[in-house]
């Protein structure tokens, strides 16, 4: 079976890098609860950068830790600069408005791009077909394969045509989650 991808979103996009961000996370808990990549990271940042205002406060008079709030507080900075960056390319990556083709086979799931790369996993390479509310995801047994991704739109698509494969143990629906 043959499916053309033409509508991906910001937030697939969000869903699908936290997933292959946090894989180890994933592979022990597939029915976990998937966050935005960003929000994520915000709030991280966010708490980090709460302690080096705490710091701030108790190192008034101390030289070293002045230094050393000034490295952390350029860190923080960075990271705040990261989240900007990372939000924007989600944006350009929505507005190139790719176009792919998921293949589905008895043997393989490949994922051509429209600039000829491809993604192939084998069948006995997937762990789990993860079914979110904005992606669903071929995920490996492990780091060493690619972890393909497609929006939700398509899932019914997918799921019939997994179950008819006799590989529906393998999907995993987490939009309850």
């Amino acid at each position: 079976m043959k499916i053309t991808i033409n509508n991906y979103t910001k937030d697939y996009y969000e869903e699908y890098y936290y997933v292959a961000a946090n894989q180890k996370k994933v592979l022990k808990q597939p029915r976990s609860k998937i966050n935005h990549f960003t929000t994520s990271l915000l709030i991280s940042t966010i708490l980090f950068t709460a302690l080096v205002a705490l710091s701030w406060i108790f190192a008034y008079h101390d030289t070293y830790l002045k230094v050393l709030n000034i490295i952390l507080t350029i860190f923080a900075a960075s990271l705040f600069g990261i989240i900007i960056y990372i939000s924007n390319r989600f944006k350009r990556l929505v507005a190139l408005k790719p176009h792919c083709q998921l293949e589905i086979t008895s043997d393989a799931i490949e994922l051509k791009a429209s600039d000829d790369s491809v993604n192939h996993l084998s069948w006995d390479r997937v762990k789990y077909v993860i079914i979110n509310k904005n992606s669903v995801i071929f995920f490996p047994v492990s780091k060493a394969f690619p972890v393909i991704g497609v929006p939700a739109d398509y899932k019914d698509k997918i799921i019939a045509e997994v179950t008819k494969l006799e590989h529906f143990e393998l999907i995993r629906d987490n939009t309850a989650a």
